[in-house]
């Protein structure tokens, strides 16, 4: 059978294959946090990908809603109707799409807000163009302290850290200027 199937998921690899991922260990890491000891992890892999979160403590297993695929730049809203169940009692869970799709044409929606290393973690998938993904890039020089760089999906760098590197890679004549700033 080629199909995928839950045991693909990075939950289930052996340390060796979790390090050979290229992100600084911040799969790895997502996985040991992810770890609950007591819990069958077969089981709690089926809930992680299957399951929809309705609010406070209450989550709901929903067939066939797991076949539609996950596209982050489609806007999704859910609402539970409780006690409007199709054949007697019961919560119906309806999904609106941010936009319209032809007959025949592949449905899509959002499972969240979610990086690539939540999709990877969770469903065994990343997106190329995901635009909730960004990466944090670790900045080490000599004589200064470490820092943090945050490049977001559409290639733009956080504000702060950008201020950092530009402070921290100046030449005296830049410096000059920065410090012109702080005089007024």
């Amino acid at each position: 059978d080629e199909r995928p199937s839950l045991r693909s998921l990075p939950r289930f690899w052996d340390s060796n294959r979790l390090e050979k991922v290229a992100d600084g260990g911040r799969l790895e890491a997502k996985m040991m946090n992810d770890e609950r000891k007591n819990l069958d992890p077969w089981a709690l892999a089926c809930v992680d990908s299957r399951a929809n979160y309705l609010g406070g403590d209450r989550f709901s297993m929903t067939p066939i809603l797991d076949m539609i695929t996950h596209d982050g730049s489609i806007k999704t809203r859910a609402r539970l109707n409780e006690d409007k169940g199709f054949s007697g009692p019961g919560d119906v869970l309806c999904l609106t799409s941010g936009r319209s799709f032809s007959k025949g044409e592949e449905a899509f929606i959002s499972y969240g807000n979610l990086a690539n290393i939540d999709t990877l973690s969770d469903y065994g998938f990343v997106s190329e163009n995901n635009p909730c993904n960004s990466e944090s890039i670790g900045v080490r020089m000599m004589g200064r302290d470490p820092f943090s760089v945050t490049v977001y999906a559409d290639g733009s760098v956080d504000a702060g850290a950008k201020a950092t590197l530009r402070y921290s890679l100046a030449n005296e004549e830049e410096l000059e200027v920065f410090s012109s700033f702080d005089t007024k």
